[in-house]
């Protein structure tokens, strides 16, 4: 609207940068409002931390005032999705009385909701469900109008192809309740589980139905990636369950949903925590997403817990609620929680150990990535992050 240029930024790219960062107002990216010239790219300097964010901000305002809550057609942005990346800036910047804000503002747009299903929120057939606030279109068909998503989650037969690219950890699993809150039992480790692990995993003894292939149990006919050195657990979220539906290689028709109503539900129970609000409201925020859905049933959060055991109890709930979503990573950084976590210890399945995640421990300097040599060799007056 009115000639203004709206860009859409991602909390990814933005921590990537080095958004997440304690250091002060160095820290943000060169924001670039008009066409530049070469010469004057070679030139640029990092704004500071608060101006580039502020800028991000003022963009998603632009976008809220100008977009419908319903799209013209399929794939287009919604109100209701600027809303929501807006929520998702002020929470990363932990400003939570404006995430609740953007909350009020969503709830108001009457369009969202949970899924009544976790198990099948990811099938092609019911993308677009009320649940989903903003995703990346995807379609079968040529010029690469797919994706690889089917061979990041899928589960090999054998050969190279199909196999998963990245797996869950043991440690992702182990993190998983039961259902009743009773201790795992060893000898049936994956009995009485949160359903949400078998939504998300495809854990030994799994079956996969065939077409191309046989059918067969997972993970006997079934691997991963030759190049994955975890073989015993796979990714169920994200994929094509029907070996007789896989697309060509790359040709993946599975929308990737950036921002779904559980992520609002789960910002605004943070939100409340971290701003002082009614710990127990936050906790029936957390219940309605162990209890609200008709395949997922776990018992639900005693509502006299305290703030701190709220807080825990959020951040392990977003954890689960969100696993393989690529979200977890940006919260290990803005809880500033590396260094409880590191170094980890990667086994496979015969419990050998494949590597050492941070062996030296996190550090710091890690909540930032590196400004590429290349880039830096261009432009001098892109400042290094520290410790890089």
């Amino acid at each position: 609207g009115g000639g203004e240029k709206v860009v859409c930024w991602r909390g990814s790219f933005l921590e990537g940068i080095g958004l997440f960062g304690t250091c002060g107002n160095l820290w943000g990216v060169p924001v670039v409002l008009s066409e530049i010239s070469t010469s004057e790219a070679r030139n640029l300097k990092r704004s500071s931390r608060e101006d580039t964010w502020q800028q991000a901000l003022d963009d998603y305002d632009v976008a809220i005032a100008n977009l419908g809550a319903d799209a013209p057609e399929k794939g287009r942005a919604t109100k209701g999705a600027a809303l929501g990346m807006k929520m998702r800036a002020y929470l990363y910047q932990g400003k939570y009385k404006a995430v609740l804000e953007c909350v009020d503002q969503i709830d108001a747009l009457k369009k969202y909701g949970l899924f009544h299903s976790y198990a099948t929120l990811f099938d092609p057939a019911n993308e677009g469900n009320k649940e989903v606030l903003f995703d990346i279109q995807y379609i079968e068909g040529e010029n690469s109008q797919g994706t690889f998503l089917d061979q990041y989650c899928g589960t090999g037969t054998g050969s190279w192809t199909r196999g998963s690219r990245y797996v869950p950890t043991d440690d992702l699993v182990a993190a998983y309740e039961t259902v009743d809150g009773s201790p795992i039992d060893p000898e049936n480790p994956y009995e009485n589980r949160d359903p949400r692990l078998a939504f998300t995993v495809v854990l030994p003894g799994s079956y996969i139905l065939g077409h191309r292939f046989p059918s067969y149990l997972y993970p006997g006919g079934a691997f991963n990636h030759a190049g994955n050195r975890l073989k015993h657990l796979s990714t169920r979220k994200y994929r094509i369950q029907n070996e007789a539906d896989l697309p060509p290689a790359g040709q993946s028709y599975i929308n990737d949903i950036i921002l779904r109503y559980a992520d609002v539900l789960l910002s605004k129970a943070e939100a409340i925590i971290e701003s002082g609000g009614n710990v127990s409201e936050a906790i029936a925020i957390l219940n309605r997403i162990r209890t609200e859905r008709d395949d997922v049933k776990i018992s639900p959060l005693p509502l006299s817990l305290s703030r701190d055991e709220a807080r825990e109890k959020l951040r392990h709930e977003r954890r689960i609620e969100l696993a393989l979503e690529g979200r977890y990573w940006s919260d290990v950084k803005r809880w500033k929680i590396g260094k409880e976590l590191y170094p980890m210890i990667i086994k496979d399945h015969e419990g050998s150990v494949i590597e050492t995640k941070f062996p030296n421990g996190y550090l710091e300097y890690y909540d930032l990535l590196p400004i590429p040599d290349s880039e830096r060799s261009l432009n001098p007056n892109l400042e290094q992050n520290p410790g890089w």
